[in-house]
């Protein structure tokens, strides 16, 4: 038993070992050329998302504010900056840049370490365990969203939460639900709601699924009521942790509650937008063939939307293992639905199985789960994770089947998330998971060889078709061509892999030997058994077969550069001059969205390794690159934004001139960035790719205001600010006020000149301003109103009002007074002892569990 368990012990190091190593070698560009993720998300929102969060931390604040990005917006209440997920520590250490691509990959391994437990808790040998964990790590889904560090945070548990949701299910010990409560908070604190919600249904499903086998086997009619309980047990205690979770990630999830009831998502996201990146049908095709449709670092994608969004390969070999998982589980059922011709002899099942009723002796009990590979629990999942694949592949078609817009309109919390796509998933999970098990059940025999070999002989003529194909259009480039001839070469080798195993009928097996695992490859090494050293030759091929069709279809899809591409200084950023000024800038929203989505972010191309192109989009200042140069902008492209400032920028849209150089000075604007001066605005700067103009007249960011517009609702309000006669020096529109608002006359009130503010004093959650008022009034902040944030006027408390739709003011006497603004968000506080205290709660349970 010893040399058993050391021998177990060792070949677990091996494969852990390999699942540990490949996700550097795929990332071996950083690993000895220090170059980093850049592309997409990672450059203009993840980096200065994380940047500002190291920043406020290392100063000794709690990143609550942004300060740089529209007018102000939440921090901490963005979901996706992650500030307390624990693995997000690494950001202290290194360079953001080198902990973005560093956190990447140590997310791939934990997900191919937990695909690997979950395996081998499912009773899979180490090999079989190591394919499922390939598979996943490697697959579509993760390495082709690199540029998502949270989807590649929060898909990295999934395994974990199998394996929890799996013990509480079979009844296993009760400090399970604590552990699993523990995992989906970690997960939910990793910034991605919509793959946690996923995460929960899968759980979900999976939990009824397994306790519902569990009560299966020992039903008794008689004990009607005991099965009830025992089918409702699991039930309770996996809603138990889901609820533990949330009080536990409270810190998190109440601020971000908050910011999505003030924006617009707060009614669930507008259908069309919600709806895109639907799976499109045809990318089934891409399941095996990868590039059918072209690929962006080649520059040839011609399909629907984005390569990466409806990516899901998972490698030809595991496919096919997959499908020889479900086939082996199903084929008995099959063979029984088979009915004998009339005048013709029954057919008899060749592979009969046994009753899966169990008895009540044990040593029946022990010999039935000899004979019945069904007993086995790996046998068990499969027709949960079988139905799982076309659940998920019909769900992410979205809005290209009917069923998703059932599911849209019906079921909570889907019409929360953009991208139906997504739910991939859950086929990536069921896949990889389905293919260990095909990698362990998988014989090759003198009665299935026959059909094998057709099938190779079927692909060898598909290939052959692609390579004649060719030939007959070359100098063109036909993507579904060289993808279909890559797709046949590589059954043909996956195929030519499966014929040539080692037939297990000549390796004197015994029964009894195979529910002990690798004991049976112990006796056969023991015994200098030449069967075992095929197998394990066989083995290793397999996962070297598997591993490079992974990374060959993955180094292609994860572009980097060398990380002096985050550091490199922004020329344009000297010429606005904001941190004397306290001025901000804008950018035209048709620019910007043209810059990066048409040229650099083309989902056609990855474009050039060329870091001075790169440069020019920072140079753009498009939103977020402002805070590679510190500097304020007004825009903001974080996936939540405060609703009522939104509304005032979309009046821009369709103002003239006059009215919007007026609506961007009272947005403390005063540079506006475009592609070209089609504005007859003071000319500032000027290059091939941008110019920047100054608005006229921008008010500064404090500024006093002698009389107030009592607005009643929004529509009000705008229609106040853009009416002809408005004007900001004179007048502020105040909203939701429940007092008497001091005013003036018109006739009284003082000559249209800006009444300046000072700011004496400013941190991410803070301001000081001290004003000399000429008369009663308003001191306004063009900072952007939002809860939570506190004002005193000499030391006493004093109202924030709702000025000009979205900004803040306060109402003052004449005279000198010095006013301070804090940012104390009770979501935040309420939600930081919540969770505390639930883990002291959690702490305490430990010991009755």
């Amino acid at each position: 038993m010893q040399q058993f368990a050391k021998h177990r012990s060792d070949n677990n190091l091996l494969f852990t070992g390999i699942i540990i190593i490949l996700p550097f070698l795929l990332f071996w560009r950083w690993v000895f050329k220090g170059e980093v993720l850049f592309w997409g998300t990672s450059l203009f929102q993840f980096w200065p998302w994380h940047y500002l969060v190291k920043t406020a931390l290392l100063n000794g604040e709690w990143p609550l504010w942004n300060p740089l990005l529209g007018n102000g917006t939440p921090l901490l209440a963005n979901l996706q900056s992650a500030v307390f997920y624990p693995p997000n520590l690494l950001y202290l250490l290194l360079p953001v840049e080198h902990a973005l691509t560093l956190s990447v990959i140590l997310h791939l391994v934990l997900a191919g370490t937990l695909m690997y437990l979950y395996a081998r808790h499912l009773g899979l040998l180490p090999f079989a365990a190591t394919i499922a964990a390939l598979s996943y790590m490697f697959s579509g889904y993760l390495v082709g969203r690199t540029q998502f560090v949270t989807m590649i945070n929060a898909a990295a548990w999934f395994p974990l939460l199998l394996f929890l949701s799996d013990k509480i299910a079979t009844r296993q010990a009760g400090i399970n639900i604590l552990w699993l409560a523990l995992v989906l908070a970690v997960q939910l604190l990793a910034g991605h709601a919509q793959l946690w919600f996923y995460g929960l249904c899968l759980i979900g499903a999976y939990t009824f699924f397994r306790s519902w086998q569990t009560t299966k086997k020992t039903y008794h009619p008689s004990h009607n009521a005991s099965r009830i309980a025992f089918f409702i047990n699991p039930i309770w205690k996996s809603g138990l942790a889901v609820g533990l979770s949330l009080l536990l990630s409270a810190v998190q999830i109440l601020p971000t509650a908050e910011f999505v009831s003030q924006s617009p998502r707060s009614g669930g996201a507008e259908r069309i937008f919600a709806l895109t990146y639907s799976f499109w049908p045809w990318r089934l095709i891409t399941l095996l063939a990868p590039n059918f449709f072209g690929h962006p670092a080649q520059a040839n994608y011609w399909g629907y939307a984005t390569y990466w969004e409806d990516h899901a390969y998972i490698g030809v070999l595991p496919f096919i293992l997959a499908l020889v998982a479900i086939w082996q589980y199903y084929k008995p059922f099959l063979w029984r639905l088979r009915r004998p011709l009339p005048n013709q002899p029954k057919i008899q099942n060749p592979n009969p199985i046994p009753s899966t009723r169990l008895t009540q002796t044990p040593g029946n009990i022990e010999q039935s789960k000899i004979q019945n590979p069904k007993s086995k629990i790996q046998n068990q999942v499969v027709p949960f994770f079988a139905a799982l694949i076309p659940v998920s592949l019909v769900l992410a078609m979205g809005w290209n089947t009917p069923i998703y817009l059932w599911v849209f309109d019906t079921v909570p919390g889907f019409n929360s998330f953009q991208a139906p796509a997504r739910l991939l998933i859950w086929y990536t999970i069921a896949v990889s998971v389905l293919a260990g098990i095909g990698a362990q059940s998988f014989e090759i025999n003198t009665k299935n060889r026959p059909n094998w070999r057709r099938l190779l002989a079927a692909c060898v003529a598909l290939t052959a078709a692609g390579f004649i194909a060719e030939s007959f259009v070359a100098g063109r480039d036909f993507t579904f061509l060289t993808a279909t001839r890559s797709a046949g070469i590589l059954l043909i080798l996956s195929i030519t892999l499966l014929l040539i195993r080692p037939n297990k009928d000549k390796q004197h097996l015994h029964p009894q030997n195979a529910d002990h695992g690798l004991a049976l490859s112990n006796q056969m090494q023991s015994n200098g058994n030449p069967g075992f050293i095929k197998e394990s030759l066989w083995q290793g091929v397999v996962i070297i077969f598997v591993c490079v069709d992974l990374l060959l279809a993955a180094f292609p899809i994860i572009p980097t550069l060398p990380a002096k591409i985050f550091t490199q200084s922004v020329a344009g950023a000297e010429r606005l001059s904001p941190k004397s000024e306290h001025y901000r800038f804008f950018v035209n929203d048709r620019f910007s969205y043209t810059t990066l989505y048409n040229q650099y972010f083309n989902f056609k191309t990855f474009g050039p390794s060329d870091i001075n192109y790169w440069q020019g989009l920072k140079e753009t200042l498009v939103p977020n690159f402002g805070v590679y140069a510190k500097l304020p902008s007004a825009n903001n492209s974080d996936p939540l934004v405060v609703k009522r400032r939104q509304q005032l920028t979309e009046q821009l849209k369709r103002a003239d001139t006059t009215l919007q150089a007026r609506l961007l000075s009272m947005m403390n604007v005063a540079y506006f960035v475009n592609s070209d001066n089609s504005q007859s605005w003071p000319l500032i700067y000027n290059t091939e790719s941008i110019t920047i103009q100054r608005v006229p007249d921008a008010l500064p960011r404090a500024y006093f205001a002698p009389r107030a517009y009592d607005a009643q609702d929004n529509a009000e309000a705008i229609a106040r600010l853009t009416a002809p006669d408005f004007d900001p020096r004179r007048e502020t529109v105040i909203m939701g006020s429940e007092t008497d608002l001091p005013s003036l006359d018109v006739e009284d009130a003082t000559p249209s000149k800006v009444w300046p503010v000072t700011v004496n004093e400013q941190g991410i959650n803070r301001l000081k301003l001290t004003v000399n008022a000429p008369s009663a009034g308003y001191v306004v902040l063009t900072d952007t109103f939002y809860p939570g944030w506190q004002a005193t006027v000499d030391g006493q408390a004093s109202d924030i009002l709702q000025a000009n739709l979205a900004f803040r003011a306060v109402a003052v006497k004449a005279g000198r007074h010095e006013i301070n603004f804090n940012y104390r968000p009770l979501s935040f506080t309420f939600g930081l002892w919540t969770s505390i205290v639930t883990c002291l709660i959690m702490v305490v349970m430990v010991r009755y569990l």
